[in-house]
């Protein structure tokens, strides 16, 4: 099916030429800090701008919710650890503290010793792993890498013992071995070894609090539940270790009115969970307990919640946010400045005027870019102006809004790539389109066989064989 997907020169070029196409723009910015500072505007302007833009001075809908959490987190501080709890711990999991010793090594080998001695002058003398290949293959050898391997990973022990005796980058003598000769350049060294109590001990601690907490939670979740089954407000609940009580108010995303994240107890999952569930409860719906995965523990955490209150979403009233209008029509202002500038000029290039010349009437230098493809970004040429420029003809100029604000740019250099000049990338092309449309016939066919061998799934014998 496959063998036939050969790609004509009618569609590699095109995508070719797409994708090597370089150029370069002229390129003139109008940044909005250079636009002159807007004055404060009269009552007027500032009420007709709150009144165009209520979503900017829009409060979102808030909730005021009590809340129970019970989770590793909650439970740590009431778990006591000792010094002899954390001692055993790093007794038992000492292998996630230990380090293997591994190497990297450039290995060749051979059966003749002479033929080893005469490579390794050759790798000495400077010639490179590419050289040495050749070079192996040249004199019967065979030439492989080894990369981060273990002393057990090498296929002869002597090499093995050489390769982790051997300073990194060095050749040293040829080495014989149970298999033949082998010639060795070490090119990364690992060393192992096993992090001291010291050094990890605050890290344990953290993990058999953790454990026990594990072992805890589930019983009190159980306790929490049959409680809260019986019909028990959440401010009624007897107080229990390890059960955080809380009152919050906050929207959709977890914040609260002043801005920052509500107080919510627990783990971050959990705390997210929370605020989901408050607004897909309703207020006077019963509190019942609701498991949470925390894979930051390696558990579950545990939350129940109900609506006390619901605050609808609204506008802050004008008087609330004077500053903030005033601070957002003058910043506007600025902006309008600097896209008018920019519109000017563009109405300037248009007209016929050389780009130079009209950025010099409306007061800004311009700059050349460096020069760029469709695939390759370059730091020197803005993301926004790289974004159109493959659409514009020569000469052609173009304005668009970046975060900072206006540039006016046009194509100054189009250099078409050449496929005889560039074989090997062509061919690269065409091989990678060759092998999409040789993914699509074997898609198509597959599809095709599909329909007509029209197969049916005989759900009791599926069942039969794979339930248990």
């Amino acid at each position: 099916m496959t063998a036939g997907a050969q790609v004509p020169d009618s569609e590699t070029g095109p995508i070719f030429v797409a994708q090597f196409e370089k150029r370069s723009a002229d390129i003139a910015a109008f940044p909005i800090a250079a636009v002159p500072e807007a004055p404060v505007p009269d009552d007027a302007t500032a009420q007709r701008w709150y009144d165009n833009h209520p979503d900017q001075y829009a409060t979102p809908e808030y909730r005021r919710v009590k809340l129970i959490v019970l989770s590793p987190a909650t439970l740590a501080p009431d778990i006591t650890v000792t010094d002899k709890d954390v001692q055993a711990a790093y007794d038992l999991h000492k292998a996630d503290y230990t380090t293997i010793a591994r190497r990297s090594a450039e290995v060749i080998s051979t059966t003749d010793e002479a033929k080893a001695a005469a490579l390794a002058d050759q790798w000495r003398a400077g010639a490179d792993w590419t050289a040495m290949e050749a070079a192996a293959k040249a004199a019967g050898a065979a030439a492989i890498v080894q990369q981060d391997a273990t002393q057990t990973q090498f296929p002869d022990p002597d090499l093995a013992k050489a390769v982790f005796s051997a300073p990194p980058d060095t050749v040293p003598t040829p080495i014989k071995g149970a298999l033949g000769w082998f010639v060795i350049r070490v090119t990364k060294a690992t060393e192992g070894g096993v992090e001291p109590f010291d050094q990890v001990k605050d890290k344990l601690r953290q993990r058999v609090t953790t454990e026990k907490a594990l072992e805890l939670v589930y019983d009190k979740a159980n306790k929490l539940d049959g409680e809260l089954g019986n019909g028990a407000a959440l401010d009624a609940l007897p107080p229990e270790p390890g059960v955080v009580a809380a009152t919050a108010t906050l929207d959709q995303l977890g914040d609260s009115p002043e801005g920052p994240p509500a107080a919510l107890p627990g783990e971050e999952e959990i705390r997210a969970a929370t605020a989901t569930a408050a607004f897909a409860a309703q207020k006077g719906d019963p509190p019942h307990l609701t498991e949470v995965q925390t894979p930051s523990t390696g558990g579950s955490g545990y939350y129940a919640l109900s609506v006390d209150d619901i605050t609808p979403a609204g506008v802050k009233p004008f008087d609330a946010v004077r500053d903030r209008v005033i601070e957002d029509w003058r910043s506007d202002q600025r902006r309008h400045g600097a896209e008018t500038a920019a519109a000017a000029m563009l109405g300037s290039v248009k007209s016929g005027k050389v780009f130079s010349d009209a950025a010099r009437d409306a007061g800004v230098l311009p700059t050349l870019s460096p020069v760029v493809t469709r695939s390759q970004p370059d730091p020197g040429i803005p993301r926004e102006v790289q974004q159109v420029l493959f659409g514009l003809k020569k000469g052609e100029p173009t304005m668009v809004e970046t975060q900072n604000g206006f540039l006016v740019a046009t194509p100054v250099e189009i250099v078409e790539p050449d496929p005889t000049k560039d074989a090997t990338q062509y061919q690269q092309v065409r091989a990678a389109v060759s092998r999409t449309v040789a993914d699509d016939m074997t898609s198509v066919f597959s599809e095709a066989l599909r329909l007509r061998a029209n197969p049916r799934i005989n759900q009791t014998n599926v069942d039969q064989i794979v339930q248990p």
